[in-house]
């Protein structure tokens, strides 16, 4: 069982991607996103083996607006660790990341705690 991500952990929520003339985010009708994870054994937890990953991840993506060509150039990445619980609801991780091909605009997020949905 792992968590579904659906952001680029290590940048701040709703950055990435085109700007307007004062910096603000506009979005985009584009998005590439990946995650990759890698579950490691828990030895002194092994009674709640089920119930708690610690992972190491790798994620990358970005957002493109309308008119601009989806690059690979411009992806960004990052990589790190999560603590994830499938707690009776729903479930609940922590990551550390760090944010590597950022861009001097983004918002690095290093701490990311979240509570949602898993498969």
């Amino acid at each position: 069982m792992l968590v579904a991500h659906d952001s680029l952990r290590g940048y701040e929520e709703n950055t990435l991607g085109p700007r307007d003339s004062t910096n603000r985010a506009l979005g985009g009708d584009t998005r590439i996103l990946y995650n990759a994870e890698i579950i490691l054994p828990v030895p002194f937890l092994t009674s709640y083996k089920k119930s708690i990953r610690l992972t190491t991840f790798v994620d990358g993506g970005n957002v493109f607006g309308t008119n601009e060509d989806v690059s690979f150039g411009e992806m960004r990445h990052s990589a790190g660790l999560s603590g994830i619980w499938i707690s009776p609801f729903g479930a609940v991780s922590a990551s550390i990341a760090m944010p590597f091909g950022d861009k001097s605009t983004d918002q690095i997020q290093n701490f990311q705690f979240s509570f949602g949905t898993s498969f």
